[in-house]
């Protein structure tokens, strides 16, 4: 596995490798977000369950004095509103990475059928005679296919 990520690396360029290293901290992001939104639901079950937990966790009964809320309905209202609010900024960013994450993987793919592609028109007269043309057009595309979702399922 090692020594085909070096290959792979070997065909990337300095911006493509730039590239490919923030979609990696981009995904770790993405990563924390979701475990963020998982792990919100709970706590605002069990608060939505009996106003009286509002009370009992500190932070949260900081939140209700200072923003000074009249009753826990309210307040189980306006933290409901913030958890979809962040649920739609986490489809955002999923949405934002996704299409990264495509659009870099589409992007190799021409790259690399492209690089393919010269190797085979560079190929002596001789050889290009014996292969045939069809089996070589299907080699381009299934390989450079292949490199392109390799890279992107390398992120997902």
């Amino acid at each position: 596995m090692k020594k085909i990520i070096k290959q792979i690396f070997l065909l990337l360029d300095k911006r493509d490798k730039k590239y490919l290293f923030f979609l990696l901290l981009f995904s770790i992001f993405v990563s924390l977000i979701e475990t963020i939104g998982i792990g919100v639901i709970m706590p605002f079950i069990k608060i939505a369950a009996n106003f009286n937990n509002i009370f009992e966790y500190k932070i949260l009964n900081l939140i209700y004095e200072k923003l000074s809320f009249s009753n826990p309905r309210n307040f189980i209202i306006f933290i409901g509103i913030l958890l979809i609010t962040f649920y739609l900024f986490r489809s955002v960013i999923n949405l934002i990475y996704y299409y990264l994450l495509s659009k870099f993987s589409q992007g190799r793919y021409y790259i690399f059928a492209n690089k393919l592609f010269n190797k085979y028109l560079n190929l002596p007269y001789k050889i290009f005679l014996n292969k045939n043309n069809t089996i070589m057009s299907k080699t381009i595309i299934i390989e450079a296919q292949n490199l392109s979702l390799f890279l992107s399922n390398l992120l997902f």
